[in-house]
């Protein structure tokens, strides 16, 4: 039969195994070592405000931006739609300016002497005032006779008169081209305008009485 004191005493010979000279000394108990499934809900000391709990991993919100082809096509089908619609209704409201403007433009930059055509139907207008037809017209002509001499001069001298003309033939040609394309666009944003007021002469403007 033990004493009181073995059976009380957790440190005891009896109770750890081996003997103990200090009863004030304790044997050092090994702590359980934690499994995986505990240690995830434990916290431990080096945690960092930042740092996840539970072992879930952090959450990584990607921002979308817009593509192309969601933000600029529909704006440029938009406009094309709106384009195509206003043009419609000028070729229906005016069909003898608009094909003037045509044949000006498209058919002088393809076959030059389309724009004879274009010229004669712009004539007979009346949404286009003379300072109108002066500069689609006459401001062509004049682009085509400056750049074509330009083009002689700049080119240094020929050999034969010949080759002055061929040359000459060959610049008016692709200076047409292009004048052709800048007095349509003229004509075409003044039908576009609308025709102008006419002015008043000086002496039939009323004056303010004092």
């Amino acid at each position: 039969m033990s004493s009181p004191a073995v059976e009380g005493d957790p440190g005891s010979p009896a109770r750890t195994g081996y003997p103990n000279p200090d009863p004030d000394v304790r044997p050092v108990v090994p702590q359980q070592a934690r499994s995986p499934e505990s240690g995830a809900d434990e916290p431990t000391g080096d945690e960092s405000p930042g740092a996840t709990q539970g072992g879930d991993e952090p959450q990584v919100v990607e921002e979308l931006t817009p593509t192309f082809r969601e933000v600029w096509l529909p704006r440029l089908s938009q406009a094309g739609r709106a384009a195509a619609s206003g043009t419609l209704a000028l070729a229906r409201s005016n069909p003898l300016e608009f094909g003037a403007v045509v044949l000006l433009g498209i058919g002088g930059a393809a076959y030059p002497p389309v724009w004879l055509l274009g010229a004669m139907l712009t004539l007979p207008s009346r949404l286009w005032d003379l300072r109108d037809k002066w500069t689609g017209l006459a401001g062509t002509v004049l682009l085509v006779v400056l750049g074509t001499t330009a083009v002689l001069m700049l080119g240094g001298q020929r050999s034969s008169f010949g080759s002055y003309i061929y040359d000459a033939w060959l610049g008016a040609g692709r200076i047409s081209r292009a004048a052709s394309l800048l007095g349509a666009g003229y004509l075409l944003w003044a039908l576009i305008r609308g025709r102008r007021q006419p002015r008043r002469p000086q002496w039939a403007v009323p004056r303010r009485r004092s």
